[in-house]
Formats: structure tokens, sequence, C-alpha cells
């Protein structure tokens, strides 16, 4: 499945050099997976059987720097690989498509009782839906 998560800069995420700070990218990345689980049957299921994802990897590369209030998107492939939800986040500045940023998050489902569960078939086939 792939998705799209389209957000603007906020002048209140910029560091001492005028660019957004390293830290506030996965803010972004993560903003765009939980909006993803929110827009599928994904967050429903979780919900009703009380599992939770939890980032256990991620690597980021910083290509370009972003600046205050330009609008980005990010698009993110998702997949699974054993027990791990794998989404590789690309982060494009809107005018004229520049890749900015690319980042691989890897996450696994735990339950309450910080069980790890493997993937539902259910969710393996949320996640490999076009989208």
């Amino acid at each position: 499945m792939i998705t799209r998560y389209d957000l603007k800069v906020r002048g209140y995420e910029l560091d001492s050099f005028g660019h957004v700070n390293n830290s506030v990218y996965f803010n972004y990345l993560e903003e765009a997976r939980w909006q993803m689980f929110n827009n599928s049957a994904i967050a429903s299921y979780l919900i009703k059987n009380e599992l939770f994802p939890a980032v256990i990897e991620s690597t980021i590369k910083y290509i370009r720097e972003l600046k205050a209030f330009v609008d980005i998107y990010i698009m993110t492939e998702w997949s699974y690989s054993g027990i791990y939800i794998v989404a590789k986040h690309k982060i494009y500045l809107t005018d004229g498509d520049i890749l900015c940023t690319k980042a691989t998050v890897k996450m696994i489902l735990l339950s309450n009782d910080r069980v790890i569960y493997d993937i539902p078939d259910e969710l393996k086939k949320e996640l490999s839906m076009q989208g």
C-alpha cells in the first residue's frame, strides 16, 4: 500500500539555523503513520484487539533542508516482513516534487502486557492493498 500525507512546516519546528529541527522529522513520519492507521481498518482492529504498534528501528537520511511554512508531503510505502510492519517514507517539497528526506521505520505489535504479536492476516491484507 502507498499513502500520502500533506502538511505545512510550522515556524516553531525550526532550529537556530532556520530549518526544521532533525527530531521534528520523526514527528512528521509518526503523523503520517497514524493518518494511515486512522484512514484504514487498521486503527479499529488494533483498538478492538488491544494491540499497539511500537517503533523498534528507524533510519533516516536528510537530503535537503526544510524551511518555515513550505508545503510538504510524505509518501509512504507499506509492507510487512515477518513480525515487522515496515514503513518506507519519502518527504517531498510540494513545489517541484523535490525529495528532501528518506526514512525506513520498523514496527512490531504489542499487547498491554508487552507481548509481541505476529501480524494478523487482516492487517497483512490491508497493508498489501493498493493505496
